[in-house]
């Protein structure tokens, strides 16, 4: 036999051998890129978090103790919401340090009645809530929770609603 043929033979077994490996290699590389992700949403975890540090946080919206300076989760300090410059300690207590968050908080009495509405970053908050109607890239997204929660005015405490309304852009 010629060495030229012995050549040929092989090749003619070889060449199933490469369709098959070209197989297995396409579909172990379409495997990988599928189940790999490289967008983590946030949206979730960073909107509950904000909720839980208003509520909490010193200095937030919960009602501390004079004494102690114990703060009392689901009491709002309501005379200290009404201040003209709540906005901005809030601003100040947050520690958010991003601009990619925005809030509106309104308190009602138990019978439904809004009593004072209030802003995280404002002008972030009006310009985002537009664009929560919209899917996209440009588009932002929005999460709104109601808080059962007591009001302390001076002393006097009755019931209410917090409504939380965080939005945030979508990038």
């Amino acid at each position: 036999m010629n060495k030229k043929a012995q050549i040929s033979d092989y090749m003619v077994f070889f060449i199933p051998r490469l369709i098959f490996l070209i197989i297995v290699v396409a579909a172990v590389s379409l495997l990988i890129h599928k189940f790999i992700q490289t967008e983590v949403d946030t949206f979730d975890a960073e909107s509950s978090l904000f909720v839980q540090q208003l509520l909490y946080s010193k200095n937030a919206l919960a009602k501390a103790d004079n004494v102690t300076g114990q703060y009392y989760p689901g009491i709002l300090d309501y005379s200290r919401i009404m201040q003209d410059d709540f906005e901005e300690q809030l601003e100040k207590a947050l520690n958010y340090n991003t601009n990619h968050l925005a809030a509106k908080m309104t308190i009602t009495d138990i019978s439904k009645e809004e009593l004072v509405s209030f802003y995280y970053k404002k002008s972030s908050y009006e310009n985002w809530i537009v664009l929560s109607q919209l899917k996209g890239p440009g588009a932002s997204r929005s999460l709104t929770k109601k808080l059962y929660v007591i009001l302390d005015q001076d002393g006097s405490q009755f019931e209410g609603f917090l409504e939380i309304s965080v939005v945030m852009p979508n990038e």
